[in-house]
């Protein structure tokens, strides 16, 4: 090997694991010893004969110390043995005097240091990378958003650094971010910190959550409506009904939207349907921990197999049986003790306070692909849940009516990974100054308040990139089946306000003097009728 060839291999070593061993000698015949302030120069300025010489001249030297350092070009591969001016004088420029130097077992070494480690080397450590205003030494492990990155020597020119990093695709992109919010896309991007460093593998294994039907699943006709009338431009359920829309919540790191879906939609129809009687928040905790036939918890679950759960066991409240399983990733074991008698069973959240309700829903039905028909649905009766094909720069939606951007090759493979469901909560129209309307739907994500708009996204009616509408659910809330203490007085104050509801459409002249009588009726019947353990037949 040449004399410079054995420093570019010592001080890669050095620079990679700042160690060395090793039974090669470097030999060049002398070198300076320490690039200390007061050794600065000038060497090649004032070296006879002229200050530098081309290519590889062993004789053009200058004494330095008590050693002798290069001013040929080829010192310039290593960096290692030139003279202290020799950058200036010979290359241009007056870089930066570099000041780091190499650890090695604890013992700090000043660039241009020759010591022993069972071998003599040399620290020639310089200059390093720069990332966003940071500059690592060479050498340096350090993480760029979702990717570790290493700041190394470059191979082909080891006078320069060079940057490798691993080749992740990021959740939070910045530039797509720019890109988006620069374009007239209609929606704007931002970049959340609890998805920075993040994967966009990450965000489908623990954001999302929803598998796609089966085909039989599928195959659900869709309930006939008799009459669809002409729905207002736009709507929102919570306005509507202001105090039984609950809020958005947030699944943490597990991918659970299929159980916070239905929790939410179930809660939001039970508190419409009681007429705010039973405005409590169901536990999505109560399905993640104890659906499991079926079901991978934190891993994804099936909508069908969600309201089977309901329909079948009920569900208990949130302050009941309260979230935990978005800090840890874990469905954990279910804690909701079984009993024929559920007056006997305690809540998982202390273990001391006893179960005071049930809650049970029908089983669901589907809402036909249609714009008014899913409107007219909502309007009536209140939010439904629809499942989402998610596209990759959806999670750094901020504002604005999203529809797929499209600005890259999609990164989402195409398979049942990546859907997710939200409620569907109304729909309207924004008219942009260019005088085009964009068409939308107004969801609830389950990704908490600082995502979104307050965790509230729009989105395109107009384009069907996200399969949206392809498959939309609803349900009732089954007062029938409902189990608690106080079962009568909850039936009754549910008819009491249903039959104040009917009187003050019928004043309002919205319904007939027979219908309303024939639901008023119904009513008075239904508040009557208990069985021996104080819950109504069936």
């Amino acid at each position: 090997m040449s004399k410079h060839g054995i420093v570019l291999a010592i001080g890669i070593m050095v620079t990679l694991i700042n160690t060395s061993v090793c039974d090669k000698r470097l030999n060049r015949k002398k070198r300076f010893i320490e690039m200390a302030d007061d050794v600065r120069g000038p060497y090649c300025e004032t070296k006879p004969g002229g200050p530098c010489c081309p290519g590889r001249d062993d004789q053009c030297t200058v004494p330095i110390l008590d050693s002798i350092c290069y001013c040929d070009m080829f010192c310039n591969i290593t960096a290692s043995d030139c003279c202290p001016d020799f950058q200036r004088i010979c290359i241009g420029g007056n870089p930066e005097p570099i000041t780091r130097g190499c650890r090695v077992n604890g013992i700090e070494y000043r660039v241009g240091s020759v010591f022993t480690n069972n071998c003599t080397v040399l620290c020639f450590i310089a200059g390093g990378c720069r990332v966003n205003g940071i500059e690592y030494r060479v050498g340096s492990v350090f993480t760029n958003n979702c990717n570790q990155c290493t700041c190394r020597r470059n191979p082909s020119n080891p006078n320069q650094a060079e940057l490798s990093c691993t080749d992740e695709v990021c959740l939070v992109q910045p530039d797509m971010i720019q890109l988006v919010n620069n374009a007239n896309y209609g929606w704007k991007a931002a970049n959340y910190s609890f998805f920075w460093g993040k994967t966009l593998n990450d965000g489908i294994k623990y954001r999302l959550g929803t598998m796609p039907p089966s085909d039989q699943v599928l195959n659900m006709n869709p309930i006939i409506m008799d009459s669809v009338d002409q729905p207002p431009e736009s709507f929102d359920s919570r306005q509507k009904w202001p105090n039984y829309i609950h809020p958005v919540r947030d699944q943490g790191d597990c991918a659970a939207s299929w159980a916070f879906s239905t929790a939410a939609v179930a809660s939001d129809r039970l508190a419409i349907e009681s007429e705010g009687v039973l405005p409590e928040e169901l536990s999505p905790q109560h399905l993640i921990s104890c659906n499991v036939k079926g079901q991978l918890g934190c891993e994804g679950g099936y909508l069908d197999k969600a309201w089977w759960f309901l329909r079948k066991n009920g569900i208990v409240t949130d302050s009941c049986y309260p979230y935990e399983s978005g800090s840890t990733n874990n469905a954990g074991f279910c804690k909701m003790r079984k009993s024929k008698n559920y007056r006997n069973v305690t809540c998982p959240n202390s273990g001391e306070e006893l179960l005071e309700k049930i809650l049970h829903s029908t089983p669901p039905y589907r809402i036909r692909s249609n714009e008014r028909e899913i409107m007219m649905e909502i309007m009536k009766n209140g939010p439904v849940q629809a499942i989402l094909k998610v596209k990759e720069d959806f999670f750094m939606y901020k504002s604005g009516v999203y529809s797929y951007s499209r600005i890259q090759p999609d990164n989402m493979a195409d398979d049942d990974k990546g859907y997710h469901s939200i409620r569907i909560i109304g729909w309207g129209v924004e008219r942009q100054s260019s005088g085009v309307e964009l068409k939308y739907w107004v969801c609830a994500n389950s990704w908490g308040p600082s995502w979104g708009e307050n965790g509230y996204f729009k989105i395109s009616r107009q384009q069907n990139d996200t399969k949206i509408e392809s498959f939309v659910l609803a349900v009732w809330g089954n007062l029938w089946r409902l189990k608690a203490d106080n079962i009568y007085e909850i039936r009754k104050l549910v008819a009491q306000r249903k039959k104040l509801r009917l009187l003050t459409e019928f004043q309002n002249d919205s319904g007939s003097v027979r219908h309303y009588n024939r639901k008023l009726r119904r009513l008075e019947n239904v508040s009557k009728l208990k069985d021996e353990n104080g819950l109504l037949k069936v």
